[in-house]
């Protein structure tokens, strides 16, 4: 059949038809709302523009269903089998000859039928696998969390050896002033005093200061490395944050506005709600 009528060779050189599958709908709309080229145009026309556009993939089956609860004719011409046949056989290839249970079913039900069945059996496999990459996602900002948890741990620890050892080098500090005073004449007292705080230190005073300035020291460099690492684990933590947040973000499941929407669709004629369904596209059901 040729497209030779004028009207509908206008269709066709515009845009909207060929490419974009959103276009499609919107002009098909807008058309059918205009009464005189709805009735300049006959039905077997409209049946084969629409299925131009379903063999083009420039009409789904979102669209079918906006134009469906356009007006009566689209009702009835977007539920004829061949359409929806062809979507079938376009949108999942893949499942058609391979299913038993599909095919025992395919035998009794027409194809629109046969391809929500389908449709329902891919979203939950999606949304399966989507809940699985989130769960993933969740379990890696876990991992993340609980290392630089444990890197604090390790930095406080490390931390109190800093403190710990500083008290003791201010004391062992304070007893080789009092030995070398020792040396100097002294009044009874004072020099009783000093003997008791070198006596304090069975091991000799220099050789353990050496040994807590080197674990100060060893101290410092390790919470410079718990602090690089506790940094690059910021990093990876917020990265796994906008991973997550990217996934579980949705803009068209939005509730509130699909009960806004179907609060209004009680009144408001039919091709204004089309509109706001091809609009907010409301998680892609129709």
């Amino acid at each position: 059949m040729t497209l030779s009528h004028p009207v509908a060779a206008a269709l066709l050189r515009t845009n909207p038809i060929v490419k974009r599958r959103s276009g499609f709908a919107s002009l098909v709309h807008q058309t059918c709302t205009k009464h005189a080229i709805m009735s300049a145009l006959p039905e077997e026309l409209w049946r084969r523009i629409l299925e131009i556009g379903v063999e083009r993939s420039n009409l789904s089956y979102k669209d079918l269903c906006c134009l469906s609860i356009s007006c009566r004719r689209f009702h009835r011409l977007s539920d004829e089998d061949s359409l929806w046949s062809s979507l079938l056989s376009s949108d999942f290839p893949q499942h058609n000859n391979s299913d038993p249970s599909f095919l025992s079913t395919s035998r009794s039900s027409s194809s629109k039928t046969l391809y929500k069945i389908r449709y329902e059996k891919d979203r939950t496999r999606k949304l399966a696998a989507h809940r699985r990459a989130v769960l993933r996602s969740e379990s890696v900002i876990a991992q993340h969390s609980r290392k630089l948890q444990e890197l604090q741990i390790q930095r406080k620890k490390e931390t109190q050896k800093i403190e710990a050892a500083a008290l003791e080098l201010l004391n062992l500090r304070k007893a080789r002033l009092a030995s070398v005073a020792m040396k100097v004449w002294q009044p009874e007292v004072i020099q009783g005093r000093q003997k008791q705080i070198v006596e304090q230190y069975a091991v000799p005073v220099d050789s353990r200061i050496n040994a807590l300035e080197m674990e100060v020291k060893l101290c410092k460099q390790q919470i410079v490395v718990f602090d690089k690492a506790h940094r690059d684990g910021m990093q990876r933590l917020e990265v796994a944050k906008e991973q997550l947040l990217a996934m579980e973000y949705h803009p068209l499941r939005d509730y509130s506005a699909i009960v806004y929407v179907s609060a209004l669709f009680r009144s408001l004629s039919a091709p204004s709600y089309i509109e706001m369904v091809v609009k907010f596209d409301c998680s892609g059901d129709c």
